[in-house]
C-alpha cells in the first residue's frame, strides 16, 4: 500500500519537526527525498502501463505474450516484452529514467539499451527500443525502431484512455 509506505518512510523520521510545527522544512525534505528516491521506482513500475497503453494504441508493433524485467550478471533491463504471436518473434526492450535528459543523454541511453539487448538469451528478428524519461530537452536523432516517451506523453496517453472509457 503506497500510503503506508509513505507514512513509514517519512512520518517517524520527521515526527519531532512536525510536532514543532516546522511543516515547511518537513515538506521540502520529504519532497527532495521523494523525488530522488521514490519516484524513480514508481516511474519504473509505470513503464508497464506505458507500454500497455502504447500497445493498445498500436504504436509499438508488438503484442507482448511475456513481459517483465530482465537481469543477468549485473546487467538490468527495466522491461522486456516478447511477442510470440508473430513468426519470427519480436522483442521490445525498455528503460525508465526519472530524469530530465538532453538529446545527447537520451541518445546515449538508447545506445546503452541497444548494447544490453545484445546479451538477451532470445534472438528475435526485430527489437524495438523504448526510453521513458521524465523530461526531454531537445529532440535526439532516433532510428525507426526507437521510441522516447516523456511524463507529459504518458499523461496524454492516460487522458486519451480515460476518454475512450
Amino acid at each position: 500500500d503506497r500510503f503506508l509506505a509513505f507514512w513509514f518512510r517519512y512520518i517517524p523520521r520527521h515526527r519531532s519537526a512536525i510536532e514543532l510545527g516546522l511543516s515547511r522544512r518537513v515538506v521540502e525534505a520529504v519532497r527532495r527525498d521523494f523525488e530522488a528516491n521514490v519516484m524513480p521506482g514508481v516511474w519504473e513500475e509505470a513503464l508497464a502501463a506505458i507500454v500497455g497503453r502504447m500497445v493498445q494504441n498500436g504504436e509499438l508493433g508488438v503484442t507482448p505474450t511475456r513481459m517483465g524485467p530482465w537481469w543477468h550478471r549485473g546487467m538490468e533491463i527495466d522491461l522486456v516484452a516478447l511477442d510470440e504471436t508473430l513468426e519470427p518473434t519480436r522483442l521490445l526492450v525498455a528503460e525508465a529514467k526519472w530524469a530530465a535528459l538532453t538529446a545527447t543523454e537520451a541518445r546515449r541511453e538508447l545506445d546503452k539499451l541497444r548494447a544490453k539487448a545484445q546479451h538477451l538469451p532470445v534472438k528475435p528478428s526485430e527489437i524495438i527500443y523504448l526510453l521513458a524519461v521524465r523530461e526531454l530537452e531537445g529532440e535526439p536523432a532516433t532510428l525507426p525502431d526507437e521510441h522516447i516517451i516523456t511524463l507529459e506523453d504518458y499523461e496524454q496517453l492516460s487522458r486519451e484512455a480515460c476518454r475512450q472509457g
